[in-house]
This record gives structure tokens, C-alpha cells and sequence, in this order.
């Protein structure tokens, strides 16, 4: 698969409403079909799954999972069968569309019933299926891996050659901004601004519940990322990753109030949020503008902006077992 470099500009109308220079990371372009952060992790991973010559794919995530569906659409694309596992997730337009277009895009769907039992439904799904004589390639939440994360080590450096062609002035801004839930793209990026000296801070804001995206974890992704891109054994501290947690609500999935302000300001500019993910970061770019007084902010946009109309066709409803995650 090949992936789009994606543009940097500048939000005008929030900016102007911010007091702040406020700047995108278009990552909403990725790809035609689906963009967002996804394809940036597999992109990486699908390479290697067929390199080892895997020929099904195994992910999970809540039924409103971005990561269940663009595995969907770019494995199925690549040649591979795709199998979801899908958890609960509190109801939402948005989450109702995703669900129904990796329906719609031909991934094989088994229910899980709570959170906390993926890991356990999703190795015995994979047990089963190498029974089968399937060659099987497991894609962790989020595609956050050292593979997937390696995805936005490159994204890091793309960014840095578009600055020094003269994108936002040719000047780092004070800090990037950025969503985190599984940790892959915040990690990856992370791990490039340390191993490059790149003069820029990166902050994560949280939108998953604290215990499955702990300091630790980040940390320990970007030092595999570290070693896997340039040999550096002793890289990302737990001291250097920078989370904000204010904007998470009453947990992953769950609107804010915050959110709604954010996604009402940021439409101005033409960009859409969604409540789970792109919302919540926005938000914290609009307080760190507002509380810590921040002048100058590239907001690292992850969610796509492709059409979901072609993507939904043939999935009109979604089947009762699948619906019923939707809480």
C-alpha cells in the first residue's frame, strides 16, 4: 500500500479565534479509500505480515474500532482475509457508521462481550484458525506495535523535511498535539523527536481509559521503535512522555462538552472531529492555547476524511449481534 505525504497548514479562523497560531497535520489524507493514522501503522505491518506470508489477518478494538476498519479495507485490499474482534463501545452515529462499514467492507466479525476479554477471545480465535491451516498474522489494538508505531517515525521525518521546504514558516511550533488511545502514534512520533533532537514537544492527549495507556508502555514502544529504526538501545525515558488526561470525560467513547465546542470551532476551518478520538485532542489544543498559554501548535489530525457513503454500501443495518455492542 501506498501512502499520500500529507499536508501541513494553518487553521485560520481557529487560530483567530485562539489568539494562537493553530496548524493541522492533514493525516485525514492518508489514503483515498480510508485515511487517518491507520494506514500509517499498516502500511508497515500488512509489508511484513506478507513478507512472512501470512494470508489472514486477526485485529480487535471496540465496534466503533477505526483499526478494525481500515485493517478491513486495506488487508482485504492487499489479498488477506481479515477476522475483527469487537467489544462494547457506548453508542454513537459516528461509531455506528464505522461498525457499519467494516461490515460492509467483508470482515469477519466475532462479538466479544466486555473489554477486558479481548486478549483471551482474540488468542483463542487465532488458535482456531491456525487449526485450520490459516497462516495468521495478529495486529494488536490500535496497530500500535513496534511495526505499527515505526509508522510514525516516518511521519515525524516526513514532517521535519516538509518544515525545512518552508511549511509553517520553516519553524518547529512549541508543541505537537496529538491523540492517544493505544499509544502507536504518539510513541512513534516521540521516538523520532528524541533520536533527532527535533526542537519540538510532543504531548498526547488521553482518550482511553488510564490503566491500558500507562507512561510506562508509551516508553517502552519508543525505545523499540529507537532500536528498530536506528540502533539507539537507550532512548525514551518514562520522564519524557507528556500526557494530558483532563480531556478524557467520562471515558473512552463518551462526548464532552469540551469536545463539542471543539468540533463546533474547528469546522470553521472545514475540519470534522469525532467524539472519541479528534474531539478530545482539540479540546486540549483549545486549553493549552487558553491555560498554558501556548502560541504556536501543530495539531496532528488522525481521523480520515474519506466518504464513508461508497464504504457503508451493502450494510444498511448492522447485523443484531454486532448492534448489540453498541450500548
Amino acid at each position: 500500500m501506498k501512502l499520500r505525504e500529507t499536508e501541513v497548514e494553518l487553521l485560520p479562523r481557529v487560530s483567530a479565534r485562539l489568539g494562537a497560531e493553530v496548524f493541522i497535520k492533514r493525516d485525514d489524507r492518508t489514503d483515498p479509500v480510508y485515511g487517518g493514522n491507520k494506514p500509517r501503522k499498516l502500511a508497515r505491518i500488512l509489508a511484513h505480515a506478507r513478507s512472512v506470508g501470512a494470508d489472514t489477518l486477526v485485529t480487535s478494538g471496540t465496534v466503533g474500532s477505526h483499526q478494525a476498519l481500515a485493517t478491513t479495507v486495506h488487508g482485504r485490499a492487499m489479498g488477506f482475509d481479515v477476522h475483527v474482534v469487537l467489544a462494547p463501545q457506548r453508542w454513537t452515529e459516528h461509531a455506528e457508521t464505522v461498525a457499519r462499514a467494516t461490515v460492509a467492507q467483508g470482515a469477519i466479525v466475532h462479538c466479544c462481550p466486555a473489554l477486558a476479554l479481548l486478549p483471551v477471545y482474540v488468542a483463542a480465535l487465532q488458535a482456531r484458525l491456525r487449526a485450520q491451516g490459516r497462516r495468521v498474522w495478529g495486529i494488536p489494538v490500535g496497530g500500535s506495535d513496534v511495526l505499527g508505531a515505526s509508522g510514525y517515525w516516518d511521519a515525524m521525518i516526513e514532517l521535519r523535511a516538509q518544515i525545512e521546504r518552508g511549511a509553517m514558516g520553516g519553524r518547529w511550533p512549541e508543541l505537537i498535539v496529538c491523540a492517544h488511545g493505544s499509544g502507536g502514534t504518539h510513541a512513534g512520533l516521540l521516538a523520532a523527536q528524541r533520536a533527532h533532537g527535533m526542537s519540538v514537544g510532543v504531548v498526547g492527549v488521553m482518550v482511553a481509559i488510564p490503566w491500558a495507556i500507562p507512561r510506562v508502555r508509551t516508553a517502552w514502544l519508543a525505545r523499540g521503535v529507537q532500536r528498530a529504526r536506528a540502533g539507539i538501545e537507550r532512548g525514551v525515558g518514562i520522564e519524557d512522555v507528556v500526557l494530558v488526561g483532563d480531556q478524557l470525560g467520562d471515558g473512552y467513547g463518551v462526548r464532552t462538552a469540551r469536545g463539542d465546542e471543539a468540533t463546533t470551532l474547528f469546522a470553521e476551518d472545514g475540519i470534522e472531529l469525532d467524539p472519541t478520538y479528534t474531539a478530545k485532542t482539540a479540546a486540549a489544543v483549545v486549553a493549552m492555547t487558553r491555560v498554558r498559554k501556548a502560541q504556536r501548535i501543530l495539531y496532528w489530525h488522525t481521523l480520515s476524511s474519506a466518504s464513508y457513503a461508497q464504504l457503508v454500501q451493502g450494510c444498511d443495518r448492522l447485523p443484531e449481534p454486532v448492534r448489540a455492542l453498541l450500548r
